[in-house]
C-alpha cells in the first residue's frame, strides 16, 4: 500500500489496483517495479528499460552476443588451460 521506508513511490496504476507500481531511492540508487517492463504489452516498457540501462547503470550499449561468447571462451581457456572439462548445458526448457 506504500513504498518501503526511505523510498518514494514513482508510479501507480490508473485503476488503483497497485498503489506502488514503481518505487525508488535516488540517494541509494535503488529502483524497483511491480510489473514486467520487458513484455510487449507494457506501455513504455522499452523506454523504462532503456532509461534504467543507460540513465541509471550508464551502460554503453555496445554489447553483442558474439562478443560475449568470444570473451567467455577466452576466459574459460585461460582458467582451464590444457585440462579436460565436462560441460552440461540446458536449452532452458527443463
Amino acid at each position: 500500500s506504500r513504498a518501503p521506508e526511505g523510498f518514494d513511490c514513482l508510479a501507480d496504476t490508473k485503476a488503483g489496483t497497485c498503489p506502488v507500481a514503481a518505487f525508488g531511492s535516488d540517494e541509494r540508487r535503488i529502483y524497483g517495479v511491480q510489473f514486467h517492463p520487458e513484455v510487449v504489452h507494457t506501455q513504455y516498457g522499452e523506454n523504462i528499460l532503456k532509461n534504467f540501462l543507460y540513465g541509471v547503470c550508464h551502460a554503453k550499449g555496445d554489447w553483442t552476443m558474439s562478443g560475449f561468447v568470444e570473451e567467455q571462451v577466452a576466459a574459460l581457456k585461460k582458467k582451464i588451460g590444457d585440462k579436460k572439462v565436462l560441460c552440461a548445458m540446458s536449452g532452458g526448457v527443463d
